[in-house]
């Protein structure tokens, strides 16, 4: 599973001032330990993005990133942070919170292509979300990730991808996003 991550930032006339489109080498350890209780049928135990380790068990709901509008619990996230990715990484460095005051960022909903595309010879997905920065100042966005719901209804969430791509500073008034394009290869 690999895939790429754009990252891109728009002023206050909607104009666009920055896009980026790199290589995502960011899967890490909970894409496969979710996906081995899902294939195994077992319960796994992984750390979730607040530090606690949960048993999850098999279950239809997992890879859940459906987030909506004012909900930076898990889908696509945003942070500060520029240190690398490591295979071990649990959560962003400093993750950017839902708000209109300083620091804060609007978290629009996650939208996903209705179907997977086939172009020989990848398979492809894509999921983006918008952010909109009214917080009074710049936000510089350093890092991207995707937070997935895992479980039934005590739900657990997981960083699955985590991206250190180019930082794009996010003006005051306008906003930014970021696009998964997830996908396998022949």
């Amino acid at each position: 599973l690999s895939g790429l991550v754009e990252i891109g930032a728009w002023d206050t006339r909607h104009h666009i001032t920055h896009q980026k489109r790199e290589q995502s080498r960011s899967p890490v350890k909970q894409v496969l330990q979710l996906l081995l209780a899902q294939i195994s049928q077992t319960s796994i135990t992984i750390k979730e993005t607040d530090a606690t380790s949960t048993s999850q068990a098999p279950s239809a709901s997992s890879f859940r990133a459906t987030a909506a509008l004012n909900d930076d619990s898990y889908g696509i996230v945003v942070g500060t942070g520029s240190t690398a990715v490591d295979i071990l990484d649990y959560t962003l460095v400093t993750q950017i919170l839902h708000g209109s005051t300083s620091g804060k960022l609007i978290h629009n909903a996650v939208v996903f292509d209705a179907d997977v595309t086939v172009a020989d010879p990848n398979c492809t997905f894509v999921m983006y979300r918008n952010f909109n920065n009214n917080s009074g100042g710049s936000i510089i966005v350093g890092e991207t990730g995707i937070y997935c719901k895992a479980g039934a209804a005590t739900a657990g969430i997981f960083l699955v991808f985590r991206d250190v791509p180019t930082s794009i500073t996010v003006p005051d008034g306008g906003g930014c996003y970021v696009k998964y394009t997830l996908k396998i290869t022949e």
